[in-house]
């Protein structure tokens, strides 16, 4: 069915699918409805953890089902996935990693560091760090996070 649901935020065919307990989004899936769900559509081995099955929608490791238009007057594309499609790929990679999946890359650098107030900074020094990247941040050792791309860092790949 054509058209737009104001109401929901999304089209009707998205709406249709979003009432779909087949189907679901990779924001709106928790740990009840994938159990539920991989259980329906006949998985039976090690249930995955939510962080695991995140990272296999976002890698992009199943096709998504259907698409659709959600999120008002924006018309964002909303992806579904299907838990059956979901069930195939785990039961062909049954000893799924998130670290095989998506392994850290070692890396090194520095940041900089200020002290003052916000209306005066003043530029104390840089910091050394060592850690990984992950995605778009960088975790360091001693736990800090840091945005990749973010002014004032520098780093690089550790070979």
């Amino acid at each position: 069915m054509a058209g737009y649901n104001y109401e929901k935020g999304m089209s009707n065919n998205a709406v249709t699918a979003h009432d779909n307990e087949a189907l679901f989004t990779r924001n709106s899936i928790n740990k009840a409805a994938l159990i539920n769900g991989l259980i329906a559509a006949g998985y039976e081995g090690k249930m995955p953890t939510l962080k695991q099955i995140k990272y296999v929608l976002r890698d992009g490791l199943i096709r998504y089902e259907e698409k659709h238009h959600t999120g008002g007057t924006w018309y964002n594309e909303t992806m579904f996935y299907s838990y059956k499609t979901l069930a195939e790929y785990l039961n062909t990679n049954p000893e799924m990693h998130i670290d095989e999946i998506n392994p850290p890359d070692p890396v090194e650098g520095y940041y900089a560091t200020f002290g003052g107030s916000r209306s005066r900074p003043k530029f104390l020094g840089n910091t050394e760090f060592k850690g990984v990247k992950r995605g778009n941040w960088i975790i360091t050792d001693d736990g800090k996070r840091k945005k990749s791309d973010s002014n004032h860092i520098t780093w690089d790949f550790i070979k």
